[in-house]
């Protein structure tokens, strides 16, 4: 008996120290320049617009990509197999019998025990404070770091999605779909989830996470179930499922184009190239066939910074720009910031979490919208946030296409015929909405950057009419 417990120990010690040196290999990105060139290469062969001259220098490129990759992931793996066969070796020699019990059945199924609740424990055992206050488990957490947080596993995945979807983007080119785009705290949720309830769109929804680029993969591998609805972290009164339409969207733009609005410290205009364009239009088109709807519903505050891209690649959609009253509206911010600050303060894995979905609205990686020169002051101060809303809302009035339809959400919320006009517009059917009341602000005795903030929202309010 104690031999076999001499050979477990060791063994389950090997196992460990062989997981540990896999999590820090770059296995994953190793499996991504295998599988990306190869899935690109199948859609060289299956476009109808390359001569076959050039799908065969296609093909020569990817096929020295693939052979690097599998050179790379093959290197890694000798790199394992010679560190076990070494300790291996060692401890064979020390512990009778460890070769028959690590090769037999009992050890096979001490291996993987050994390995899985490792790679569960890992996320306790390194950050304690993260784990226990993350509303994810260690092992969802390694899920979104792997299919969010690891750019070559997400366009892996996007790839496989479009092979297994085939969607046809000139379909999705010319559907009315809508995208809701404004500053956060804006009222987006609210709107977007009476648009929702119409029935007339197709959108991503929290039971896409964290494959949120491979919808139609993903459908068909986790399944159904549910979850009960709950608060989401905004603190707002607003509550969320597995089915809730949310901003998902963004890590489409930030995997294939981060770098060319996305900074450390503020969000640039965003001018997407003609082929990302039409990439997007195939993301589009394969969600709109997972969901079997014909009209897109978007909602993203991003997309603020690219509505003119947005017009361009669909000429028939409607691009919805929420606002509201700019003192109420700034101090929402301004309280929400504080709120995300001290989260992610107890929590690290949730900064993470927003930053994989481009949310970077507030929290302790904020980075605002800027148009122009990057807000001054301090977050931590209203005003801050007023000269955002102020940069940002007359960027819009100055730069917005003619398809951008400013909403007042005081309107919303305090004129029916606001709502019943709006869905109209997009032809929908106007169910009930739960817009809750919204008081205008008093103007009396305010100061020189309220007056200006004022000046802009009166004239949102009059273009929204």
């Amino acid at each position: 008996m104690m031999p076999m417990l001499a050979s477990a120990a060791a063994l389950a010690a090997l196992t460990l120290i062989l997981v540990q040196i896999a999590l820090r290999l770059p296995l994953v990105q190793a499996v991504g320049a295998i599988t990306g060139p190869s899935l690109r290469s199948i859609a060289v062969l299956r476009a109808r617009g390359i001569s076959d001259h050039w799908k065969e220098r296609a093909m020569k490129h990817y096929a020295r990509r693939t052979f690097g990759g599998v050179l790379w992931f093959s290197g890694q793996i000798v790199l394992l197999a010679v560190v076990a066969l070494g300790i291996g070796a060692g401890v064979a020699r020390i512990v009778p019998g460890f070769v028959e019990f690590s090769f037999g059945w009992q050890g096979l199924i001490l291996s993987i025990v050994v390995a899985t609740g490792w790679i569960m424990l890992r996320g306790v055992l390194d950050g304690p404070a993260e784990a226990s206050a993350s509303a994810y488990t260690p092992m969802e957490q390694m899920m979104h770091r792997l299919a969010l947080g690891n750019g070559a596993v997400a366009e892996m995945a996007f790839g496989l999605n479009q092979v297994i979807a085939r969607p046809d983007p000139e379909v999705a080119k010319d559907g009315a779909h809508v995208f809701v785009a404004g500053l956060a705290r804006a009222g987006t949720t609210v709107l977007t989830r009476a648009l929702h309830e119409s029935g007339a769109f197709g959108s991503l929804s929290y039971r896409d996470m964290p494959f949120v680029l491979a919808p139609n993969l993903w459908s068909r591998l986790n399944g159904g179930g549910g979850v009960a609805a709950a608060e989401r972290a905004h603190g707002d009164g607003i509550a969320v499922d597995l089915d809730s339409v949310e901003s998902l969207e963004e890590p489409f733009w930030r995997v294939f184009d981060g770098n060319a609005y996305l900074k450390s410290d503020r969000l640039l205009p965003h001018r997407p190239g003609a082929a990302l364009v039409q990439k997007y239009r195939c993301y589009v088109a394969a969600i709109l066939k997972a969901r079997r709807a014909n009209r897109y519903l978007a909602k993203n505050n991003n997309n603020t910074m690219r509505l003119n891209a947005l017009a361009e690649a669909f000429p028939n959609a409607h691009l919805l720009v929420p606002f509201r009253d700019p003192v109420a509206h700034a101090g929402s911010l301004h309280r929400q910031h504080a709120r995300f600050v001290q989260m992610h303060r107890d929590d690290p894995f949730s900064r993470d979490y927003m930053g994989w979905l481009g949310h970077h609205e507030f929290g302790s990686d904020h980075r605002p919208f800027a148009p122009g020169a990057k807000p001054q002051g301090d977050p931590q101060t209203q005003e801050y946030w007023l000269e955002e809303w102020c940069a940002v809302y007359q960027w819009l009035l100055d730069t917005a296409p003619g398809q951008a339809r400013f909403v007042c959400y005081e309107d919303l919320c305090n004129d029916p015929g606001a709502w019943d006009g709006l869905c109209a517009e997009l032809d929908i059917e106007a169910v009930d909405a739960a817009f809750r009341p919204a008081p205008l602000a008093s103007r009396s005795e305010l100061n020189p950057l309220q007056m200006r903030a004022y000046e802009i929202y009166d004239r949102l309010r009059m273009r929204s009419r």
